[in-house]
């Protein structure tokens, strides 16, 4: 016994006879499915000589689902003859899920071999069935009728676990003659995710056992799911060596456009095969056609006798077969970059693409090479089209469980590449080389009319070891970034230099950045999964007037020394920031508006979860504006909560107003919700 379960047996066995009585009860349904509740229990027993073994079983119990009630019902299950003549019947009567269920069914195999099956009765709520099939000694296929109707399929929802709407039905007439299956479903589905208006399925077999010839259509309307709306018609016809295929189907959406398509073809049933004789699809605008009759085999894997597929002027082949073993080869010729549309409409592409492979082994350990070339890709948004057109080769040699790979990509006098051998899996061994230039100055047509920029990026990495434990170096240098018109081009040249050593399960970072007498720098280690810990560390110094030829246009001037002192810490899922920032000798001016304030001093403290504004001072004229407070990150809304002072403080002086005030004011709220400005201010003298 268990807190959710008990069993129990007792009896006899001997060599001529066996006597057995069980009990088992599961008073918990819920412990099994959480969407059930209520209790079952079951007793029976199994008696008689090893030939001739009979079997008697009572299931009874409540079972009830998504609230709906339930009363007691009772099963049994009687079998004689067992095992070589079984003969007997089921049946339940009750309440279920608060209706009732009445079911009856008997079914056993003679002497001769012949099986037989009855639906004596089978209802509960909206569903019913009945029906008799039998397998005569010898044949292959069974006879006789059945018949199933469900109302309303809804009344399955609460056993599923899932809404259900609609109805459906289906019969059987099976005869050694001939057979007919009719089955329609309407308005069935699941409301919100996919449903259909009407289906229907009729099918005609004649001559079943010997030469079999099918007529039949499957149609669907009114089909919703996923982004898909519309109908289609599956015919078929003939004998089923050489049945007859016909496909439509017309979509009024397909990911927010119609499409359209339609096929023939004959498949043979004997030889696992299907020779299609017509394909199309139509969808935005493109229309993907077969270019010659292809068969294609299932016996062996997929066997694909030269299929010839094209769109626009590209032609796309395939030839060979893909199952325990790989032998195929394939080629993609003169493909439009701008097809990539269709994927992505903000994928505005020009260009061609042209692509070989010839593959074997299988399909955990492939061989064979792929080469493709891409060339004039142009992205055509905006400016873009004046950026120069780029072009890429790309090769792969595979080797089982590795490839060894070249890829290189060029545009105007920009270049990366990547070769050398990397895994086909997360463990196998990687070996690669990666470099690179980029000229700034390619992108001046990025920029407004008349702005350009300067400067070079180099890349360059050489890694090692496994994907989940990489080892090896990247390094990244950008030199003479700066800003040729303009307010910007007054700002002083910027370089970059960034190196990462990676060592298996962590990096070792180190970079820094320079303008003018301006530096930053960022160092430390970084684990390179989720849960990786951090320790990084940010040091600089950071002249705020290196802005003053942006500001400047706008009637702005600042001064001042920032020095940053903080650190990263935690994991890259919940970092953790201490340390902060201080600025001395601010200085503030806004010229339209006659704002000054001077002598600035402040420091920012962060401890993990807030980010404080310890301390904020500045004269402004013969008085001082003070500020505090903070930012909790850790908090829901991220609260925040300022205090703004100012004694005597004039602030504003200018011709249009001067004025001298006291404040004593507070910022409060959430950031990502309400803020809120509150407090007074005490105006002392104004002109």
């Amino acid at each position: 016994d268990g807190q959710d379960v008990s069993l129990s047996a007792a009896g006899s066995l001997s060599s001529a006879r066996l006597d057995l009585r069980f009990a088992t009860a599961l008073p918990r349904l819920e412990s099994v499915d959480p969407r059930l509740q209520g209790g079952l229990h079951a007793d029976g027993q199994v008696s008689g000589p090893a030939t001739d073994l009979a079997v008697a079983v009572t299931l009874g119990g409540e079972v009830s689902a998504a609230g709906q009630p339930s009363g007691p019902f009772t099963a049994r299950l009687t079998a004689q003859g067992l095992p070589g003549s079984p003969d007997g019947s089921l049946t339940a009567q009750g309440t279920l899920l608060g209706a009732p269920i009445d079911v009856a069914l008997a079914g056993g195999r003679a002497a001769d071999g012949a099986l037989q099956a009855r639906i004596e009765r089978a209802d509960w709520k909206s569903l019913a069935a009945t029906g008799a099939i039998a397998l005569p000694a010898g044949a292959t296929l069974p006879q006789g009728q059945l018949r199933l109707s469900i109302g309303s399929l809804a009344d399955f929802a609460p056993l599923l676990g899932r809404p259900l709407a609609g109805g459906a039905s289906a019969t059987l007439d099976a005869t050694a003659a001939a057979w007919r299956l009719d089955a329609q479903a309407t308005n069935a589905g699941e409301p919100g995710t996919a449903s259909i208006g009407k289906g229907v399925l009729w099918l005609t077999l004649d001559h079943p056992s010997n030469a079999p010839v099918v007529d039949g259509q499957l149609s669907l309307d009114g089909v919703k799911a996923a982004g898909i709306a519309g109908s289609a018609r599956l015919g078929a016809s003939g004998p089923t060596n050489a049945l007859a295929l016909t496909l439509a189907a017309d979509l009024a959406n397909l990911n927010g456009a119609p499409a359209r398509v339609t096929g023939k073809g004959t498949a043979d049933a004997t030889a696992r095969s299907l020779a299609l004789s017509d394909f199309a699809a139509a969808w935005k605008g493109q229309t993907l056609r077969l270019l010659a009759p292809v068969t294609l085999g299932f016996a062996q894997g997929v066997q694909i006798d030269s299929l010839r597929l094209g769109m626009q002027r590209a032609v796309i082949a395939v030839n060979g077969r893909v199952g325990q073993t790989i032998d195929l080869t394939a080629q993609a010729r003169d493909v439009p970059a701008s097809l990539a549309a269709l994927v992505s409409p903000s994928l505005d592409l020009s260009g061609t693409l042209n692509a070989d492979a010839r593959l074997g082994g299988t399909a955990s350990a492939p061989t064979g090479t792929i080469r493709a070339r891409a060339s004039g890709l142009r992205l055509n948004t905006a400016q873009a089209p004046a950026l120069p057109a780029a072009d890429v080769t790309a090769s792969a040699d595979l080797a089982g469980d590795s490839a060894r790979i070249d890829l290189r990509a060029t545009a105007g006098a920009s270049r990366v590449s990547v070769t050398g051998r990397t895994g086909l899996s997360t463990t196998a061994p990687v070996d690669l080389r990666a470099d690179g230039s980029l000229d700034l100055a390619e992108a001046d047509p990025l920029l407004g009319a008349g702005e350009r920029i300067a400067g070079r990026v180099t890349l360059a990495a050489a890694i090692t070891g496994t994907p989940l434990q990489p080892q090896g170096t990247v390094r990244a240098d950008a030199s003479g970034m700066r800003v040729l018109t303009g307010p910007g081009a007054g700002l002083p040249p910027a370089d970059l230099t960034a190196r990462v050593a990676l060592t298996g399960t962590r990096a070792r970072i180190d970079s820094r950045l320079s303008a003018g007498n301006s530096h930053l720098a960022v160092a430390g280690t970084a684990g390179l999964s989720r849960e990786g810990a951090l320790n990084l560390r940010t040091t600089g110094r950071i002249d705020l007037g290196v802005a003053n030829p942006i500001l400047l246009a706008s009637g702005a001037a600042v001064r001042g020394v920032l020095t940053v002192d903080a650190a990263v810490g935690g994991t890259l899922t919940a970092p953790r920031v201490t340390g902060g920032a201080s600025l001395a000798g601010g200085d503030l001016r806004e010229y339209a508006q006659g704002v000054h304030l001077s002598d600035i001093v402040a420091r920012i403290v962060a401890d993990g979860g807030t980010v404080r504004l310890a301390s904020l001072t500045a004269r402004a004229e013969q008085g001082t504006v003070a500020a505090r407070g903070g930012v909790d990150l850790r908090a829901p809304g991220l609260p925040i909560d300022v205090t703004i002072t100012a004694n005597n403080a004039t602030p504003i002086a200018s011709d249009l107003l001067t004025a001298t005030l006291n404040a004593d004011l507070a910022i409060t709220g959430q950031l990502e919700g309400t803020v809120t400005l509150g407090g007074r201010v005490d105006v002392r003298q104004a002109t």
